[in-house]
Parts: C-alpha cells; structure tokens; sequence
C-alpha cells in the first residue's frame, strides 16, 4: 500500500529540494455532504473494505465504504448515550461502551459489540458502574479496549490506581498505584495502556507512562514542549505521541509534530514536525507510522524504527482537527471541528 516507486527526488520542486511534497493524490472515493448544523464531535470512526461507521454520543451511523450510501443506523436503549468506542482490528467488530448518564442513581453500564458489515448486534453485557471511575470526564479517565478496559479508580478519597479491567467480565486483572506526587492524569490508550501525568508543584512535569501488571516504562517530556498530546500510537516497539510547543496556538492537545519513543526504555528516538496546519494524527497500519498533517489534507507514511519517509499522498479537501483511519488500502478522514465542512472523506491509497 504505502511504497512509491518513484525516486526521492521526484517528491521535491527544484526550488526546494530539501524540502519533499507530496505530488501524488489518494483517489477520493466520496465525501458527505455538507452541513450547516453541528452535528457534534465524532467520538470514534471505524473502518473495513466494507463499511465506514461514525459514531457519536447518540448513535452509530455506517455507509458503503466504496459507494458512501448509508448501510445502517445503531442506537443504545432509552436515554443512554455512548461514551467511548473502539474498533477490534480484523475482525469486523466495533465495541461501544454506554450508560444513562441522566440517572444520578444508575450503577450499571453496559458494553456492547456490533457487527460491522450488518449492524447486528453480537452480544450486549452489563457491568458495575462503580469500578470505572469518572466515564465521561476530561480529562478522560477511561480507554476501552478489546481485551482491556483502562481507568484509574479512587480519585477521590482512597488512593487512586490504574486499573485494567476485563471487558468480558468486568473483574479487575490488575491495578498498579497511581503515586503520591500525580497532580494531574488522563488516559490516553488501554491496549497498551498509557496514561499522561503531571506532577504537583510549579515544577512539576508532564510524562507519558506505559504500564502492565509488572512494570512501569516512564516517558519525559523532551525540551522545548510544553505538554504532550492528547492521542498516540504503538508499532514497530515504538510509541508515538504529538508534542505541543510553548508557543502553539491550538488547544487541542493534538499537537504540531510528534516523537517516537522506545517502548521499552522510554528514550526518544526521533522527533518529526511541520509548520503547515495545526495539528497531527497519528495511525499505527500494516507495521507503518501513518501521519494525518497540514489542514487534513496531507498524509506521510513513515518506518517507525528510523523515521524514515516511505511515501506521501495529498488529500483532497480540507478538514480542521482531522483524524484517519485506516483498513487496506482505504483510508477515511473525519473533520472534527464544530464548522461548516465536509465530516467525512473517504479515499483509496492508489
């Protein structure tokens, strides 16, 4: 999918040899049209040769990932809303997770899995609210995963720890404490489960830390960034995470540039970052690093182990705060920004 045949220099202008653009455009296959109202921020998209699904806080709505036709609508029961989704790679499954969030006295959220080609829903099961802490909160305290469910438990009163729960039982499979000097916490990812830190005082500094049931892999904040991204991504034994300058205008978390971390030691091995746009959105396919940039209309396919350039590809179209998904040689972008855009694009690599 991503390798180009044609030599490097052909990615340059001759004014501007050291500098490569990308020359070559994804086809566009569809784009929604678009629309005046806001519909709300997507909370998640899901992707197969098949289907592309957006989801949101109120229900999930798939189209034809080839034709863009509407394919069918999910809603969960009553009054109550999704809060977080993600998608089981390969295997045609989305996962969301809901509540009634207008029941101060619920104690029951439920976890259910949909069939992405049909729509039908594979199995539905409720668990104790209790145990997932703050759902809903930003911060975000909760990541769902396939085989994990990542939160921090007692954040008020008792001592807060991470907690990996079992998403087929709800049972705990480990919890690890969060610290004494943690001021600060958000979870970024539960498969793996990494989560950003502060520490307390006026020094105190941010950190991304990796955690299993044994260890504990601490990642720094690298000078001149005042504070990670809010979104990351693990191939290849690296992590990758968007690093927000002191000087960034955006105050979505999604940064203007990233580095890529060991994911054993936490040492930075190399840094990327553009000057085109103000954000970047990174997707982890086929063993690549794929970067969304620019205004979501540029994507760039690194080795995540040298940060080498693999291939490019312009995007047509524009989309503020983007984010991509990726399934074969398909690729779907989603603007996320509250304005009058297109809301989704869909293209193939080639």
């Amino acid at each position: 999918m991503f390798e180009d045949k044609a030599p490097e220099p052909l990615w340059a202008p001759p004014s501007r040899p050291w500098r490569p653009w990308p020359r070559r455009s994804a086809r566009l296959l569809w784009k929604s049209p678009r629309r005046k109202d806001d519909p709300g921020v997507p909370l998640a998209e899901w992707l197969t040769a098949e289907t592309v699904a957006l989801v949101g806080f109120d229900r999930v709505e798939a189209y034809g990932t080839a034709s863009g036709e509407p394919r069918w609508t999910w809603q969960p029961p009553g009054t109550e809303v999704i809060a977080c989704a993600v998608q089981a790679a390969g295997d045609g499954i989305g996962v969301v997770l809901h509540h009634d969030d207008g029941d101060p006295l619920s104690q029951e959220i439920r976890i259910t899995t949909l069939d992405l080609g049909s729509g039908e829903v594979v199995s539905t099961r409720a668990y104790a609210r209790e145990p997932l802490g703050s759902i809903g909160a930003y911060p975000p305290e909760v990541a769902l995963g396939v085989g994990r469910t990542a939160t921090i438990a007692g954040r008020w009163g008792a001592t807060p720890r991470f907690v990996s729960l079992d998403p087929r039982t709800g049972d705990a499979q480990w919890k690890r404490e969060v610290g004494d000097r943690v001021s600060e916490v958000s979870v970024l990812s539960a498969e793996p489960f990494v989560v950003s830190v502060k520490d307390r005082g006026q020094r105190g500094g941010h950190r991304l830390l990796l955690i299993d049931e044994h260890e504990r892999v601490t990642v720094d904040l690298p000078e001149p960034y005042e504070r990670f991204g809010s979104q990351v991504a693990v191939v290849g034994g690296v992590l990758a995470v968007a690093l927000v300058a002191r000087d960034q205008s955006s105050t979505t978390g999604v940064g203007t540039g990233f580095g890529v971390f060991s994911v054993t030691t936490g040492e930075l091995l190399w840094e990327w970052r553009h000057k085109r746009g103000a954000s970047a959105f990174l997707l982890a396919h086929r063993g690549r690093l794929i970067v969304l940039h620019g205004y979501g209309d540029r994507v760039t396919v690194f080795d995540p182990v040298d940060g080498r350039v693999v291939a490019h590809r312009r995007l047509r179209g524009y989309g503020f705060d983007a984010r991509l998904v990726a399934a074969g040689d398909h690729i779907a972008v989603v603007c996320t920004a509250r304005a009058d855009t297109h809301r989704l694009r869909v293209f193939r690599w080639r």
